[in-house]
């Protein structure tokens, strides 16, 4: 997968408004929309990396377009796996 695709990035950077991105995403969303509901709707992202939506910048309004676009990746059998995955690696190599 590339992560960085030049054709899709570079049209996208001259419409970058850096006061949007770096704003508090709370502050950004209400410039648009009134209704606290509506805002809370759009903000839950700002959740997934454990932050509250009041003091969240901007860019992670940006997580719902990359879902939308380039979908969402898990690893299979949930993220439990992963951990157990890392602990037969390490008991293979000696780790005690």
């Amino acid at each position: 997968v590339d992560f960085l695709d030049l054709r899709r990035l570079l049209p996208l950077l001259v419409q970058v408004d850096l006061f949007e991105l770096l704003g508090q995403h709370w502050d950004r969303l209400g410039v648009r929309f009134k209704d606290p509901r509506l805002r809370a709707l759009l903000s839950f992202q700002d959740l997934y990396v454990g932050l509250s939506p009041y003091t969240a910048p901007g860019v992670f309004s940006l997580l719902a377009a990359t879902e939308l676009t380039d979908g969402v990746f898990y690893p299979v059998g949930g993220f439990g796996k992963v951990s157990q995955a890392l602990e037969q690696a390490a008991l293979q190599l000696g780790v005690q």
